[in-house]
Order: C-alpha cells, then sequence, then structure tokens
C-alpha cells in the first residue's frame, strides 16, 4: 500500500477520493534520474516583513525528458486531478492573504537543503505561543513561506494555495492538519497553552525517492516529499505534556524568496 500514497497523498489534500494510483503500484521499469545545481542565495529576511517587501521569485524548473516513465506518471497525477475537478471548487474559491511576517512568526533564513528548510519550517509552525501569536498571522507567514505545487495537472488557480489550505482548511482538503480551528486557538490563548517541537527526524519519503529512481522527475527541480517525526511539548499554566507526533511535508522553490519553499502538508498524526 505505501508503495501508492504518494498519488494518494497529493489528490487526498483536495479530498479527492479516486483509485488512480496504478501508476505508482504498477511501475517497475527503472532509470537514471536527473539533477540540477543550485545557486545559494546568501539573503536573510528582515525582522517584520509586509507585502511590500516582497517579490515573487520565478522557480528553479527543468523540462523532464519525454521517457515511458516520466509519461506513466504524469499521465498518472493528470489523470487524477482532471477527473475530480469539481472536488477543487472549495480551495478555489479561498482568498489568499498577503505575504507578511509579522507578530513574533519567524523569520526563516533562505535554505537550498530540503532537510535543512523543512526541520526549519516545522519548527516555526509548531512553536507557537498562542497568546502572543495569532491565527491571522500565520496564514500571512504561510503565504510568505509557500512554494507552488507544478504537478503535472493541478490546477494553475491552485499552485499557490496548497499550504495556506492544506494548513488552515484541513475541512477541504480531507487531510489532518496540526493547527488548531479559530475557536480551539481562542481558547488555547486563554489558558496560556504553547507548543514547542524537539527531536525532528526528517526523512525522504522512500516512495517518492522511488519514483525518481524510476526515473520519474518533477518539474519544479527542488521538489521533494520529507516524512517528518518529533515530539511535541504542550504547555498551559500549570502542565505540560509530550506527544509524539508524524507528518508528511511536500518542498520545492519559494514563490517569495530564493531556495526551498513549502508546497504543502499533510498526514499529520500525534499520540
Amino acid at each position: 500500500m505505501k508503495s501508492k500514497r504518494i498519488l494518494i497523498f497529493f489528490v487526498s489534500v483536495f479530498a479527492l477520493l479516486i483509485v488512480s494510483v496504478l501508476v505508482a503500484a504498477s511501475l517497475a521499469t527503472s532509470g537514471g534520474s536527473s539533477s540540477a545545481t543550485l545557486t545559494k542565495s546568501q539573503t536573510t529576511k528582515s525582522t517584520t516583513q509586509s507585502h511590500s517587501t516582497f517579490e515573487m521569485v520565478a522557480p528553479e524548473t527543468t523540462v523532464p525528458q519525454d521517457t515511458p516513465v516520466q509519461q506513466q506518471y504524469d499521465q498518472g497525477f493528470e489523470n487524477s486531478f482532471a477527473n475530480n475537478m469539481n472536488q477543487f471548487y472549495t480551495a478555489e474559491h479561498i482568498n489568499l492573504p498577503s505575504p507578511e511576517i509579522q507578530g513574533n512568526w519567524p523569520n526563516l533564513s533562505n535554505s537550498n537543503s530540503a532537510s535543512t528548510w523543512t526541520t526549519e519550517f516545522i519548527k516555526g509552525l509548531l512553536d507557537i505561543n498562542f497568546q502572543s501569536q495569532t491565527r491571522i498571522q500565520l496564514g500571512n507567514w504561510l503565504v510568505a513561506e509557500e512554494a507552488p505545487n507544478l504537478l503535472p495537472g493541478w490546477p494553475v488557480t491552485l499552485q499557490d494555495k496548497a499550504l495556506y489550505t492544506s494548513v488552515l482548511y484541513p475541512g477541504a482538503t480531507g487531510q489532518t492538519s496540526p493547527i488548531p480551528s479559530a475557536s480551539t486557538w481562542k481558547i488555547d490563548s486563554s489558558q496560556g497553552v504553547s507548543w514547542s517541537v524537539s527531536g525532528l527526524n526528517v526523512t525522504t519519503d522512500s516512495t517518492w525517492q522511488s519514483m525518481v529512481d524510476a526515473g520519474w522527475q518533477p518539474r519544479d527541480v527542488r521538489m521533494t516529499t520529507e516524512d517528518v517525526s518529533g515530539v511535541l511539548k504542550i504547555t498551559d499554566s500549570t502542565t505540560s505534556s509530550n506527544h509524539y507526533f508524524t507528518l508528511t511535508i511536500v518542498v520545492g522553490s519559494a514563490l517569495w524568496h530564493q531556495g526551498y519553499g513549502t508546497v504543502l502538508i499533510g498526514a499529520w498524526t500525534v499520540a
């Protein structure tokens, strides 16, 4: 079943309950994968950034070779999304806020390492003081740190909405999100709740890696999928407790800064 998970993951982000995973399940062709050299950026974001300080950055893309393996995977993605376009309705009508970093949400250093970016992003997302940070400003932060979803067949109108929707509108995505609802956030704020994460373990998703090893290549040369686990410490005014969590994160070329950004997250579990 794990061999089917990548297509299921991307499709179920928008509650697409389909069985078009035959590509990942049946592909047995082997081949080489290509890589690209990325230019490192020395840019570091300022303490507070407003919309006026952000400029769009073109993603690092390539034109994959038109091999049978590439065609088979690309067609699988395209068919999955095309057959379920009606399920994108909710996401298409979500209005994105402007990209801003403020209200104690962290400035993340630009990174050209997928694992480094993933670690810093997850810490930034889950180290929360519910009294001093707001869910609205989290939305601005998510937009500032996003990467567009350039998978074949993914609607152009949703390329920049995957992260924001997967985190703040899990009901529209069919995925589980670590972030509480607005009402729960308000309760946590009144009770002095804070979160912190430790012991993060980041590994490239084995199914994604097997797709690349087979010869398939994403158009975004930075795009990859990481499996993350760690410990979430939840503290309030009187107690604290530790909880083991796992999630899956897709990263790629950032839209509003150099280096990596986050395409979406999902598959959140916490014990």
